[in-house]
């Protein structure tokens, strides 16, 4: 489902976070989230809400920004330990 969620979310980025915060686009934004998340409990018989859809994004965003900081930060050290794994496979945000 994180999978699914993070192309769904890529796929219509502009519009689930638009630039202008005008009540137009807030409109948008708030029909965008609700279709995506009703395309999600479609796909997987789930019965998620859209503040739990929306957090589950945050959730997801929020891990692969500390391991992708923790990685740079290996990289960036010194010394000569084993080498680091790569980043968790399903964390693609």
């Amino acid at each position: 489902m994180s999978r699914a969620l993070a192309q769904k979310v890529r796929d219509n980025y502009e519009e689930l976070f638009p630039q202008s915060k005008e009540a137009a686009f807030s409109r948008r934004s708030q029909s965008a989230w609700a279709n995506l998340t009703s395309e999600i409990n479609a796909e997987f018989g789930s019965s998620i809400s859209e503040k739990q859809c929306k957090e589950k994004w945050h959730n997801l965003k929020k891990t692969a920004k500390r391991e992708n900081a923790d990685e740079q930060k290996h990289r960036r050290g010194t010394g000569g330990g084993p080498k680091r794994l790569a980043i968790s496979e399903h964390h693609v945000a």
